[in-house]
């Protein structure tokens, strides 16, 4: 077990778990074992617990981390995934973007893979851009008509949109 520090910070002991998979692999890999750790801290920390004081069999921790790190490695490849899709984005829609989308725009992207929650609403494109709700609508409007945003299904009485991203060569649009 490597726990160097008295305030039971894991980083170093990931850091290391991180640099043995890469020397076993014979490259840097791309896992975010953080992320995915994090994403179910509590597992994380029972598993820790019963590797250190159950009967040592160190079997059980294995297959833990194996699943672990296998969800590392689906994390990284859904963030590359995300980076491409934001590159395609800008490369096909970035021109054709004002100061207030394209400000819009870079607050969605900012959520990451995960996306915006509850979608664009034209009060928050009004509280991210600082227009008046008219000057809102008529934007929301002009990227509805250019194809670089679309609706949400069932809007009711607020219409939700989302940033259509691009995808691969060949492959045409899809929602984010």
């Amino acid at each position: 077990m490597i726990h160097p520090f008295d305030d039971g910070n894991g980083r170093v002991g990931r850091a290391i778990a991180d640099h043995a998979l890469s020397q076993s692999l014979g490259y840097p890999t791309t896992a975010c074992l953080a992320t995915a750790i994090e994403a179910d801290k509590k597992s994380y920390y029972l598993q820790l617990e019963n590797a250190s004081r159950g009967s040592r069999d160190v079997n059980v921790w294995l297959d833990y981390f194996a699943g672990t790190i296998i969800k590392a490695q689906k994390i990284a490849r859904e963030e590359v995934d995300f980076v491409l899709a934001k590159t395609r984005f800008y490369e096909a829609y970035g021109d054709q973007l004002n100061e207030r989308q394209a400000k819009m725009v870079s607050r969605v992207f900012a959520e990451g893979r995960k996306g915006f929650e509850g979608g664009i609403t034209t009060r928050k494109y009004e509280a991210i851009t600082k227009c008046p709700n008219r000057t809102a609508s008529r934007d929301l409007s002009d990227l509805v008509a250019k194809g670089v945003i679309i609706p949400l299904p069932g809007g009711g009485r607020t219409t939700r949109y989302e940033l259509m991203l691009v995808e691969p060569a060949q492959s045409g649009l899809m929602r984010k």
